[in-house]
């Protein structure tokens, strides 16, 4: 597994990268506050992955901070993460009335460098909200692509679903297909390596009341 970390130094980027990206609430408030708020986002993020024709692989949004594992056909990761965090802090602003910033810091970016950490990622990354204790399955949080990845629910239009290995897709609302099975099986398995790096980041504090579930 390999994996490029990059933080104030610049952004590697180029046709066909594919990263884990990652960011979080100013002194880790939540970012969002409603159903409303995580719809939002998704819709943003919708419009950010049709205008530069991203291919999102994973997402999983917490309380206070939110994970996508993402390819970029064209070497444009930073001014896609630029829109996708400003147009949300504008709505967020304007909605309840607040200034200043939504987000802590410039968000966290790992290039992936080996394909086979992908499963690895995605389903690490899936089960935040079952060890949040949001969930007790993690299929059942509605706010990442846990359930459409596993055949549960249709996917939204702009979740790619092909870059998952044929081994992986099983049939259309089984609730024990390999993908599901899969993330499953790792639960309580140590992080990837890479994440253990960023946990500092990211996971310190992480609170666990939540709207909109």
């Amino acid at each position: 597994m390999e994996v490029c970390e990059m933080g104030r130094a610049p952004r590697i980027e180029y046709e066909g990268a594919v990263y884990h990206v990652t960011n979080r609430g100013n002194g880790q408030e939540m970012i969002y506050r409603e159903e409303v708020d995580w719809k939002a986002f998704l819709g943003i993020m919708s419009d950010v992955v049709s205008k530069f024709g991203w291919r999102i692989y994973t997402y999983c949004l917490m309380g206070n901070h939110y994970h996508l594992l993402l390819e970029t056909p064209q070497p444009n990761l930073s001014l896609g993460m630029k829109e996708l965090d400003l147009q949300y802090t504008m709505r967020y602003n304007w909605r309840y009335e607040h200034s200043g910033h939504v987000f802590q810091d410039r968000y966290w970016s790992g290039l992936v460098l080996n394909d086979n950490y992908l499963i690895d990622a995605a389903s690490y990354l899936l089960l935040n909200p079952l060890r949040a204790q949001l969930v007790h399955s993690p299929e059942e949080w509605r706010w990442s692509s846990c359930a459409a990845m596993s055949g549960l629910v249709p996917p939204p239009s702009w979740l790619d679903m092909d870059w998952l290995p044929v081994d992986f897709r099983g049939a259309p609302g089984d609730p024990n297909g390999p993908f599901l099975s899969y993330v499953r099986e790792c639960i309580g398995k140590p992080r990837p390596a890479n994440l253990d790096k960023q946990r500092r980041h990211i996971h310190r504090n992480v609170k666990t009341t939540v709207p909109g579930t």
